[in-house]
């Protein structure tokens, strides 16, 4: 006689009976403790694989921070020894882009417009407010429809400086350019005849005539002496000859021809000086400081219907206050900078 199985002997064939038949018919189930490790590898392999993805993300994300921090600080052109990296020449790229022009082609652009600049500042060059305004206008009305483009504002001044340059320089007359100031001391008020003009009396009256000479004799001296003693600047010297009713023309005060020439780069120096004989003196003692005394002539009539001839009518003198800038030296200076352009 056999003795009867432990309580857990019977459970134990009872769990392995159980199994098998759910295993006969696909009900197979894993215990309770191996579905908990399971649950727990696959969290680790979730936080492991977050991990995994969140470094890669981060390291992509440096790589293409510092990528676009190398393009920013990118040289793009250097000029006498100066880095122009890609953020200075940003907003004239982006505009020259926007209106049409490929990134190399307008990278260049700005490059020789730098170039333009850099001559103009080493040479204490402007082209003068006059010109730039007109050449900024012009290039707003070309670009009306851009104004609001991205760089348009930095691009219009810089652009403008350079077309008004070269607007000066097509008007010069010539290589050389000086500038300075012409004093002129009329002495022609009972000489030239003119049909709306009758002086106060003694037209052609020889006496009259040289009274008026010898006036304008002695303030030419004087004034000759003051500036060469550097007792008066030119600009008093100047003022005081316009404001002389005995040295204008007409005794009408301002009108003196005294003036100023080559600080205008809107017209030519020559063109700022009336008389083409005070022209010509310059450009024969353009290295003397301070011209000597000369008499100038007008050709005119002495009477309504006379012949005319030529008369001494002024005396004049110069003071040179050095060369202007001449398209020749700009451009000699523009083109001997220390400039190489990158890309």
């Amino acid at each position: 006689m056999s003795l009867p199985d432990k309580p857990e002997r019977i459970t134990n064939r009872l769990n392995r009976k159980i199994i098998a038949e759910d295993t006969r018919r696909g009900k197979f189930s894993i215990p309770i403790k191996n579905i908990k490790s399971g649950k727990r590898l696959f969290l680790v392999l979730i936080v492991v694989t977050l991990t995994i993805l969140g470094s890669l993300g981060l390291y992509l994300f440096a790589r293409t921070s510092n990528h676009q921090k190398s393009d920013e600080n990118k040289v793009v052109f250097k000029i006498e020894g100066r880095e122009y990296r890609q953020t200075d020449v940003f907003p004239y790229v982006a505009f020259l882009i926007a209106i049409g022009k490929k990134e190399p082609e307008a990278k260049k652009e700005v490059f020789d417009m730098f170039k333009y600049k850099v001559t103009a500042t080493k040479l204490n060059y402007s082209p003068g407010d006059s010109l730039i305004k007109q050449a900024r206008e012009d290039l707003t009305n070309t670009y009306s429809e851009q104004k609001h483009s991205t760089g348009y504002k930095d691009w219009l001044e810089l652009a403008s400086f350079v077309n008004a340059s070269d607007n000066a320089f097509r008007l010069q007359q010539s290589n050389k350019s000086y500038k300075g100031y012409s004093y002129i001391f009329w002495f022609g008020q009972h000489i030239s005849y003119t049909s709306d003009y009758t002086p106060p009396g003694g037209y052609g009256d020889k006496s009259l005539i040289e009274q008026d000479k010898n006036y304008a004799k002695q303030r030419a001296d004087y004034y000759h002496k003051q500036l060469l003693e550097e007792k008066m600047t030119a600009d008093q010297v100047l003022s005081e000859i316009k404001k002389d009713p005995k040295l204008c023309y007409q005794y009408t005060i301002d009108a003196n021809l005294s003036t100023k020439y080559g600080y205008d780069p809107s017209t030519s120096w020559q063109d700022q000086i009336f008389y083409s004989s005070v022209v010509d003196y310059v450009s024969e003692h353009s290295s003397k400081p301070l011209g000597d005394i000369q008499t100038g002539k007008i050709t005119t009539t002495t009477e309504a219907g006379a012949t005319p001839t030529e008369q001494d009518a002024y005396y004049y003198f110069i003071k040179n206050e050095g060369n202007g800038v001449s398209k020749s030296q700009f451009f000699d200076t523009l083109n001997s900078l220390d400039a190489v352009f990158i890309g």
